[in-house]
């Protein structure tokens, strides 16, 4: 529940980056250098902003805010109680493989929640028209929540190894060595730098998993043709489209729900 209600505080705060970041990674470009889609975050803006108004900015919050909590609490609270049972309850003892373990353990645990709920927010977030969550959820069917299930997984486990290492990391350095106490600044900072640093590094596997998930894709010969084709179509970058909205997203919605879950915890423990 504590890591549940911290990622809806993020994500409620983050949401129109993250509305952009998906339109720029389903933008496509050809040979000949047309595109289709916005293909810069001012057009994206514009282009939504034309379209449905600011609150197609927002489209799909409502089911995505609902399903952020037991995603987040997944995340979170999973890979809390694993660093404690890999290091025998004496974070003391922890050691660089035990928190290793727990990230990647982690990832493998929270994609049953996390394809369905991304899968079903890309295509509220990427619709032109009405679409609701119900309509989105009785499109995909049971199996089709898990469309792009195996990239999200090999997207996940690297991202969480990065993610809460470096959470652990930076914030032991801004820990006051003789009380042994870190600012709620410092967790905030802490949150978003290694949400930047993740996000920044899984930007490929999203890009690819976010064309396998859209709405009509092309891209159904699984994840190794679909980053084939990305690179024919862009080159490197394009596993780098939207790059900088998800590290926008994706820094601030950790900052936010790890100090929120920081906060939540504490005062529960007293």
């Amino acid at each position: 529940a504590v890591g549940g209600t911290a990622g809806v505080i993020g994500t409620v705060s983050v949401f129109p980056i993250d509305t952009v970041k998906t339109r720029l990674q389903l933008a496509t470009c050809t040979a000949t250098g047309s595109t289709h889609g916005a293909t810069g975050i001012t057009a994206v803006v514009a282009d939504v902003w034309s379209r449905s108004g600011i609150r197609g900015l927002y489209r799909g919050l409502p089911a995505t805010a609902l399903g952020t909590m037991p995603e987040k609490a997944i995340k979170l609270g999973v890979n809390d109680f694993l660093r404690d049972v890999l290091c025998g309850y004496d974070r003391s003892k922890e050691t660089l493989e035990n928190q290793m373990a727990a990230g990647a353990l982690t990832a493998g645990v929270q994609v049953v929640a996390t394809n369905p709920l991304e899968i079903v927010k890309l295509r509220l977030q990427s619709a032109n028209g009405a679409l609701t969550p119900t309509q989105a959820i009785r499109e995909l069917g049971p199996r089709g929540l898990y469309k792009g299930g195996t990239v999200t997984l090999i997207r996940d486990v690297p991202y969480n190894i990065i993610f809460f290492l470096s959470y652990i990391k930076i914030k032991e350095s801004l820990t006051n060595n003789e009380t042994g106490h870190v600012s709620r600044q410092g967790i905030l900072a802490s949150g978003v730098s290694a949400g930047m640093l993740a996000a920044f590094a899984g930007t490929p596997c999203d890009v690819v998993k976010s064309r396998i998930q859209a709405r009509n894709s092309t891209y159904t010969n699984g994840a190794l043709d679909c980053a084939k084709r990305l690179y024919r179509e862009g080159g490197v970058g394009a596993f780098f489209r939207g790059a900088l909205p998800r590290m926008a997203v994706q820094g601030p919605l950790y900052g936010i729900a790890l100090l929120s879950f920081e906060i939540q915890t504490q005062y529960l423990s007293r």
